[in-house]
C-alpha cells in the first residue's frame, strides 16, 4: 500500500502539462527530449536562455586534474560570448582549469518547482585576460553589476586589474563557451537543447 501511494505521488510530481507551464507571454512548443532537432521554437530558447545568463550572477566552474575533481561558485559578467571573473591564481579550480584543454561551468536558476528547473550546461575553455582595453571594459561592466568592489579600485575613472591584484591577489580570467546545453522544464519536463550563446 505504501509503495502505492509513494508511486501516486511521484506520478503527481513530475506529471507537466504543457498548458499548466507559465511562461511570462511565451507559449511553451512540443517538448523534444533530444539534443537533435527540438521541435519548440529556437527563437523562444535562445531568449530564455540569455535571459538566463543576464538575470544571474554566478557561474560554477567544474574542473579536475590528477588530484581529482573540483568545483567552485564565481561572480560573473557577460560580455562579447565570455563569462569573465576574478579569481585568486593559486586557487584550485584557476590551476585545475589552465592545466587542462576543456573545463566544465553552469549557470542554473534556483528553484524549489521541478516545474521551473533551468540551468546551462556547458563545456570550453580558460584564459587569462591580458589585454589592457579588455580588462578596463570588463571592470567596468563589472563594477556597474556589483557596486560592492568599488572600494576595491583606487581609481574609478581607470580602473585598473593591476590595482585590484595587488590588493586582493585576484586576477581577470575569462570562460568562452563552446558546448552549450540548455534545459528548461517550462517548455515540457526534461526539455533540452543545443545552443549558441550570442
Amino acid at each position: 500500500m505504501i509503495f502505492i501511494k509513494m508511486g501516486e505521488v511521484i506520478r503527481k510530481i513530475f506529471s507537466i502539462e504543457k498548458k499548466n507551464i507559465p511562461y511570462k507571454g511565451i507559449k511553451p512548443k512540443a517538448a523534444d527530449r533530444s539534443l537533435s532537432g527540438p521541435s519548440f521554437a529556437d527563437q523562444d530558447v535562445q531568449k530564455a536562455a540569455m535571459a538566463l545568463v543576464h538575470q544571474s550572477s554566478t557561474l560554477v566552474l567544474a574542473t579536475a586534474d590528477e588530484t581529482g575533481p573540483w568545483s567552485a561558485p564565481v561572480y560573473y559578467v557577460w560580455l562579447k560570448g565570455r563569462f569573465f571573473f576574478f579569481s585568486s591564481p593559486d586557487s584550485r579550480h584557476i590551476r585545475q582549469a589552465l592545466h587542462t584543454p576543456k573545463t566544465a561551468a553552469a549557470v542554473y536558476h534556483s528553484s524549489e518547482s521541478v516545474k521551473e528547473i533551468r540551468g546551462l550546461q556547458m563545456e570550453g575553455r580558460l584564459m587569462r585576460i591580458s589585454s589592457p582595453l579588455l580588462s578596463l571594459e570588463v571592470i567596468r561592466r563589472y563594477v556597474d553589476r556589483y557596486p560592492f568592489v568599488r572600494p576595491f579600485f583606487s581609481n574609478l575613472n581607470t580602473p585598473d586589474a593591476g590595482d585590484f591584484f595587488s590588493r586582493f591577489k585576484a586576477r581577470l580570467y575569462g570562460f568562452v563557451p563552446e558546448t552549450v546545453v540548455y534545459t528548461d522544464n517550462r517548455f515540457g519536463f526534461g526539455t533540452r537543447s543545443s545552443i549558441t550563446l550570442t
